[in-house]
């Protein structure tokens, strides 16, 4: 509070503690709005993640290499979706939901009683500068976010026009359903290379371990290591396969 600030007129107090009842309020729906919009955030990374995986690996070599490009954006692709843990990338965003959440609580829970000069002061002087803080970030948090959703675009772009098909004209991508002549399950073409990046990304996205871990509990303390494995080759696929789509009559690699 502002045990220094003068009060406000007698004339005035009623006024002015509406207004600062409406800002406060204001503030208690922009902190909702904003950590609604971070739960988006990662919903747009996931999304983003998957679009990139299902890129072929020489696609993005060829990038890379590729003279005429800026290289440090698919260095920052490979960071984002390949390097770093999902808890590296978004420790910047669990911080800014705890300081909203905490914004948001010392908002909401300011005494009813309190004199209009101090509803005054702690608006504009605590409230308003601290979301505006936190605006901010979350707004430099979602322009990296599209910038690498447009990088992940042209890259998909790319692999689609250059290696996802045949010189026959035929679709040849690695992560297209294809049925395992040797148990008539569906798969991919290949386990290998691009599929161990993506298990890898998809392992460490915190609902697929949840996920997991609760079928662990289920399959028992001594389940397979292959039965895990396939556990999450079925919830990595899921996110690019669609429940009806067909599968290619031929053999996986």
């Amino acid at each position: 509070m502002c045990p220094n600030c003068e009060p406000v007129p007698p004339e005035q107090a009623n006024e002015e503690a509406r207004k600062a009842h409406t800002g406060i309020q204001e503030i208690i729906e922009r902190a909702d709005s904003l950590l609604n919009l971070c739960n988006s955030l990662e919903d747009r990374y996931r999304d983003a993640g998957v679009t990139f995986h299902k890129t072929e690996r020489a696609a993005r070599i060829a990038l890379e290499l590729n003279e005429d490009l800026d290289v440090d954006r698919y260095t920052a692709l490979n960071n984002a979706f390949i390097v770093q843990s999902y808890e590296e990338i978004f420790a910047p965003l669990m911080a800014l939901i705890k300081s909203l959440t905490a914004l948001r609580t010392k908002a909401q829970y300011i005494p009813s009683s309190t004199e209009a000069h101090n509803l005054k002061f702690t608006l504009e002087f605590t409230l308003v500068p601290a979301m505006n803080v936190l605006v901010s970030d979350y707004e430099t948090f979602s322009n990296n976010l599209r910038s690498l959703e447009q990088d992940v675009h042209e890259l998909d772009v790319f692999s689609r026009q250059h290696f996802q098909f045949n010189e026959r004209g035929e679709r040849c991508a690695w992560c297209d359903p294809v049925l395992d002549l040797t148990n008539g399950q569906r798969t991919v073409r290949s386990h290998h290379r691009e599929y161990v990046l993506f298990a890898d990304w998809v392992y460490n996205l915190p609902e697929a371990r949840r996920a997991l871990a609760v079928q662990h509990e289920i399959d028992g303390l001594h389940a397979s290591r292959t039965l895990f494995e396939d556990r999450l080759f079925v919830y990595a696929m899921d996110l690019i396969w669609h429940a009806n789509e067909g599968y290619v009559v031929e053999g996986a690699e």
